[in-house]
């Protein structure tokens, strides 16, 4: 189990092939909101086409209060990822570049099964 606490909005523990997304309060009470509001925002891709370049939302809490997303691998080469990303956006047919570029860092993104998705679409 690794606990991740470096995000803005939302904490986020990894247990096993699973990413458990909870709004962080360690911040103020605003970022508290957001966190819901970014898990909310990523409910609404439960049961989306496994095919998109994004990590795939198990379970979502009506609240906002938890998401389940599957586990993606970490990026380890930044050179890489830029090179994987730009290939990513030219050849998704789900989503707009702009969709895909938003927050392009890499720890917003992950290896799974299909490829580089994007782990952090709730903003």
């Amino acid at each position: 189990m690794e606990i991740k606490t470096n995000g803005v909005t939302r904490i986020v523990i990894l247990i096993g092939k699973y990413a458990l997304k909870f709004p962080a309060i360690h911040h103020n009470y605003s970022m508290f909101i957001e966190g819901i509001r970014a898990n909310l925002n990523e409910g609404r891709f439960v049961g989306f086409d496994c095919r998109a370049p994004i990590a795939r939302t198990l379970y979502s809490n009506k609240f906002g209060l938890l998401n389940v997303q599957e586990r993606a691998r970490t990026i380890r080469h930044a050179g890489l990822f830029r090179l994987a990303l730009c290939e990513m956006c030219m050849k998704s047919d789900f989503f707009n570049k702009d969709f895909l570029m938003d927050d392009p860092k890499p720890e917003n993104f992950g290896y799974s099964s299909t490829g580089l998705v994007k782990l952090d679409y709730g903003n």
